[in-house]
């Protein structure tokens, strides 16, 4: 019963008709329990049904390419037992015949999907950059990259006062601002390839959250 009231709670802080329950078929044994339960939620409740797919990769075949992308990215071996791993092997664009077919049994959820679709109205501008503003301190220059560079090496001296007792954070803002006039190209930090356009939006999404991380993690490397 907790968890229709919550359900009804969500319905009633979004109106009736803008919230949904959601059923998933990726071909895993659990969602398989799940989903009755949330058609019996939505006999009790009257909330609607949708049936959503999750994609991490295009095409069917793509499986095997995805499960070593995810060994790459988490350091496994496809060998390991105990790694991450997507269960089912069905992440991926179903087709509308696919969704159809898998979810027959309950048709008014699938057509549910259209029936938000038409609901959206959005327009995508291509080929621009839209990025936050971020007020970056005068005695930077007002210039993000410069900026990005002293907090980063600000944060290693404070994380590892012993091995960068060294580093001149003045020294590396200079060093900062004459490779923005010789070369706007890609620049490496921390091991991750990122371009001046997007130092920007590096500063407003990660600084603060970072800065939060930090106080909870104190032993962590960032922007603190």
């Amino acid at each position: 019963m907790r968890l229709q009231e919550i359900a009804l709670e969500l319905q009633d802080i979004f109106g009736k008709g803008n919230f949904f329950l959601e059923l998933q078929d990726h071909g895993i044994a659990e969602q398989h329990y799940v989903n009755p339960q949330l058609m019996r939620m939505h006999n009790e409740t009257g909330i609607e049904l949708v049936c959503t797919n999750d994609v991490h990769y295009t095409y069917a075949d793509d499986v095997d390419a995805h499960d070593i992308l995810l060994c790459i990215q988490t350091g496994k071996k496809l060998s390991d037992e105990n790694r991450m791993r997507y269960e089912g092997g069905q992440f991926y664009l179903k087709s509308e015949e696919e969704m159809a077919e898998l979810f027959k049994y309950v048709p008014e959820a699938v057509e549910n999907t259209h029936k938000i679709a038409e609901r959206c109205n959005v327009e995508i501008e291509f080929g621009v950059t839209k990025l936050p503003a971020f007020d970056v301190p005068e005695e930077y220059g007002k210039n993000s990259w410069v900026y990005l560079n002293a907090l980063c090496y600000e944060g290693l001296k404070k994380r590892y006062p012993d091995k960068t007792a060294d580093v001149c954070v003045e020294d590396i803002i200079e060093q900062a601002k004459a490779s923005i006039v010789a070369d706007r190209k890609d620049v490496v930090i921390k091991g991750q390839r990122i371009r001046m356009i997007y130092s920007r939006d590096f500063l407003t999404s990660c600084q603060l959250s970072i800065q939060w991380d930090m106080s909870i993690i104190p032993d962590c490397v960032g922007l603190h």
